[in-house]
């Protein structure tokens, strides 16, 4: 989920760390996000609440010193086929506790990772570091689901909002081991997104044009599908429309939903939603390799 909070003094991360922050290299430029005010406007981390009953078994990865954190939901039988999920801007990956049972129900692991700063995730949330982070948690799936005592043969990504950056980073950079993408209400380009919310007109920062999810799903041949509300006034359904087209997947499917806005896709359609998803995991293929 986007929120406009920020816009109403609802700041979690303190300025002054913000100012402090050295952005992590994800290799390609996208640090251009990653200035105090777009750190402010993007980003609303929270802590896991102590007493938070999760059924999910926790999952983890340190980058450079720095330990992420995540859940997984593991169906009734074993299955090679894993969702892995990165959430909207002001969840945490605890609160996906109930809806997990819709992906496990339909026999594939589903795992919800957080960023740096959300759940129980250490550090300060950047741009950069949260698709430097999703290949690293792409990395070390193999390893986590051998603790499970299975094998993942068929991986897919799934973004939603502010995730929707994370997934398709992932999917363009490791597309030998992704096997399936699922953006929902994903942004093709943060720069207009971040002007669009009233902060720095970034469009013409040259450093950005090659590092917007609209250029990086070029990359992405695997079976693709777009879900988007069509009534989303945070992020238009314009911009799946544009993400949909950009996409050069031979098997991709755009889902607009008819009186859904940013956040609530699921309870306007969830039997149409999860339909789609259902019918994109059996369209994936490619095996999890080890890194």
């Amino acid at each position: 989920m986007l929120t406009r909070a920020w816009q109403h003094a609802v700041i979690v991360l303190p300025l002054a760390a913000l100012l402090l922050l050295s952005p992590a290299l994800a290799g390609d430029g996208v640090e251009g996000f990653d200035t105090p005010m777009v750190l402010l406007m993007l980003f609303h981390p929270r802590s896991e609440p102590q007493n938070c009953r999760v059924g999910g078994a926790p999952i983890f990865v340190t980058v450079n010193t720095v330990k992420l954190a995540g859940y997984w939901w593991s169906p009734a039988q074993k299955s090679d086929t894993l969702v892995l999920f990165f959430h909207g801007n002001a969840e945490i990956a605890a609160d996906y506790d109930a809806l997990a049972a819709q992906y496990t129900s339909r026999r594939v692991n589903f795992a919800v990772v957080d960023y740096r700063g959300y759940g129980r995730s250490q550090g300060l949330p950047t741009v950069s570091t949260m698709v430097s982070d999703a290949e690293a948690w792409l990395a070390a799936v193999p390893d986590i689901a051998k603790e499970r005592d299975v094998e993942i043969q068929r991986l897919i990504v799934m973004g939603r909002s502010l995730g929707s950056a994370a997934a398709i980073h992932a999917a363009s950079r490791h597309p030998d081991k992704v096997g399936g993408l699922i953006i929902d209400s994903g942004f093709a380009r943060g720069a207009q997104l971040i002007k669009r919310m009233g902060g720095p007109d970034l469009t013409r920062d040259p450093r950005l044009v090659a590092v917007e999810s609209i250029e990086k799903i070029k990359r992405c041949t695997m079976p693709t599908l777009i879900i988007h509300g069509a009534n989303d006034d945070l992020i238009p359904a314009a911009d799946g429309q544009a993400l949909f087209a950009a996409s050069p997947a031979k098997k991709k499917r755009l889902l607009i939903i008819p009186r859904a806005g940013h956040n609530n896709l699921i309870q306007t359609a969830s039997r149409d939603y999860f339909a789609a998803v259902a019918d994109l995991i059996g369209q994936a293929e490619a095996k999890v390799s080890a890194p």
